[in-house]
C-alpha cells in the first residue's frame, strides 16, 4: 500500500519530443527524496506546482508515481488498439488466400 504525499515539480526536461519530470517530496520519516518520473508524452508539473505522490515507504527512492501516472491509461494502448485493428483486416484476407489458392 503506498503512502500519499504532496511534492514539488522542480523540472521539466525534453528528451526526443518527450518529457521528464522530476520532484521532490519528503517522505513521513523526514528524508527527503528526488523522484525523476519516466519519459512521457506529456508533462506532468510545471516547475514549482505542487502535485499528489504515491511512494512505497519500504523504498521511497525507487517506487514513486504520480496520482496523476497512477490514474490515467498507459500510453500503449493506443499503438496497441492500432494493431489489433490491422490484425483483424489482415487475418480475413489470409484466410482467404488459404481457402482459395492452397485447398
Amino acid at each position: 500500500m503506498g503512502k500519499e504525499v504532496v511534492g514539488r515539480c522542480r523540472n521539466v526536461s525534453v528528451s526526443e519530443g518527450s518529457y521528464s519530470t522530476s520532484f521532490e517530496f519528503v517522505t513521513d520519516s523526514g528524508r527527503q527524496v528526488m523522484y525523476i518520473s519516466p519519459l512521457r508524452r506529456r508533462i506532468l508539473g510545471t516547475p514549482g506546482e505542487e502535485t499528489l505522490l504515491v511512494y512505497d515507504p519500504a523504498s521511497p527512492w525507487r517506487r514513486v508515481r504520480t496520482r496523476e501516472e497512477l490514474d490515467s491509461r498507459s500510453e500503449a494502448w493506443h499503438p496497441l488498439w492500432w494493431l489489433l485493428g490491422v490484425e483483424a483486416m489482415i487475418v480475413p484476407l489470409l484466410l482467404l488466400y488459404v481457402l482459395t489458392y492452397v485447398m
